[in-house]
């Protein structure tokens, strides 16, 4: 009588196979190890074969081979005639990889066989990184010709079909980098195959460098915005001797266009500063022309609007002030032309633009009365801007005061007082 044990080893498919022969005091046992390696050329399910033993050799082994599931993925430049990776097997590519060097807008073909290593037929699905605003990555069912499979590659995955063991099939990448991309930037294209057997992976990668060196450049022109020209183009400063300029009156406002241009020959990321005495440099979405950012340099009071204004019609005036930047404290006082403190706020701290609505009550809640004040802002104590403001109060029995009146009490006042409120 004899008895086989057969237990399964899953390093190196091997299998340890215990004969029993005899029964009761007379028993004896052999015990052999079976190599079955994934790649083996013995190994044929379908016939019986001889297979190598750890100790020896031992023929006439007719069955229990166990099945074995293992994509394979090899890579060759399409000018090349010999693929790498045979029988190699990670996931990420290494020792498995093929470069090329192309100009911009000029492609590098790639390669791929798709090899079943199993012993078992089986099916593989394949994934690859895709292409973006710069880099176009296709991918084709064939070495030439065939159909574009990049949407099932780059999504959820294509399929080889099934695959007999030792068959293959072939897929290529195109890889083209565009006009815009740096010399010396690259993109590495990694290209898995799973298998639906046991989902054992293999990869090979593709790297693809644009010729030449990356050069980095910002180019900023600038226009009047009733004009159709900027200047400025292909000049590179930092002392801004590419310049507009505009003549307006008082209350007016002067538009720029300013337009940042990337020079450089690769993808870039610029940061813009405004730093022109009390301009501010507007950022725009460039798809909506809404600002979505205003640039301040430096410490600012705009004037009160309305001004003048006029209480005694229910109006109050906003009172707006930038910051460049946090700060400890912002105090924004109110002065009669007498140097007297009128009205005071602690104001908001932090880098940006805020508002203060002032109804021309004073300190104590009571309305002042008609003529012209300054509005001061004091950052850490330090007076850094100021602005007029005229208040416009009717008295009962008369009528409202009028600008002209105002504005010749200020003028009056500058004239003795002009360094009381000045900056600095």
């Amino acid at each position: 009588m004899s008895i086989y044990s057969l237990a399964m080893n899953s390093a190196n498919y091997a299998i340890d196979l215990n004969v029993i022969n005899g029964g009761g005091d007379n028993a004896n046992s052999t015990s052999y190890r079976i190599k079955a390696s994934a790649g083996q050329s013995a190994i044929d399910s379908a016939a019986g074969t001889s297979y190598q033993l750890e100790a020896g050799y031992w023929p006439g082994v007719d069955g229990g081979i166990i099945p074995s599931y293992q994509s394979d993925n090899h890579i060759k430049n399409s000018s090349e005639g010999t693929y790498i990776g045979d029988n190699i097997y990670n996931s990420d590519g290494v020792n498995q990889t093929k470069a090329q060097n192309v100009d911009n807008d000029a492609t590098a073909t790639y390669h791929i066989r798709l090899e079943n290593d199993g012993n078992n037929a089986d099916t593989f699905v394949v994934t690859g990184i895709g292409g973006d605003t710069n880099w176009t990555v296709i991918y084709y069912d064939a070495l030439s010709g065939g159909s574009d499979i990049t949407g099932s590659v780059t999504g959820g995955g294509w399929s080889t079909g099934l695959l007999a063991s030792g068959a293959t099939t072939d897929i290529r990448v195109e890889v083209t980098p565009g006009a815009g991309v740096g010399g010396g930037s690259f993109r590495n294209i990694l290209v898995t195959s799973t298998s639906q057997g046991d989902a054992n992976v293999d990869a090979v990668e593709a790297v693809t460098t644009v010729n030449g060196s990356v050069n980095y450049q910002t180019d900023s022109q600038i226009k009047n915005s009733s004009e159709g020209t900027y200047s400025g183009d292909n000049v590179y400063n930092n002392d801004g001797n590419q310049f507009k300029d505009q003549n307006v009156n008082n209350d007016e406002t002067a538009i720029y266009h300013i337009k940042v241009e990337n020079d450089g020959n690769s993808s870039d990321t610029f940061v813009v500063n405004g730093n022109s005495g009390d301009a501010d440099l507007y950022c725009f979405d460039t798809k909506t022309a809404r600002i979505v950012e205003v640039i301040i340099s430096k410490t600012k009071l705009h004037p009160g609007y309305p001004n003048p204004f006029r209480p005694g019609k229910g109006e109050t005036t906003t009172i707006q002030y930038d910051l460049g930047e946090d700060v400890n404290s912002i105090e924004v006082e109110i002065y009669s032309l007498a140097g007297q403190l009128i009205r005071k706020w602690s104001g908001n701290t932090q880098r940006g633009r805020h508002r203060i609505s002032w109804d021309a009550s004073n300190q104590g809640g009571r309305m002042i009365s008609s003529g012209m004040y300054f509005i001061v802002i004091k950052e850490n104590g330090k007076v850094m801007d100021r602005k007029r403001i005229v208040v416009i109060i009717k008295t009962e029995g008369h009528k409202y005061e009028d600008r002209e009146t105002c504005f010749e009490s200020y003028r009056l006042f500058s004239f003795k007082h002009r360094d009381m409120f000045r900056s600095g």
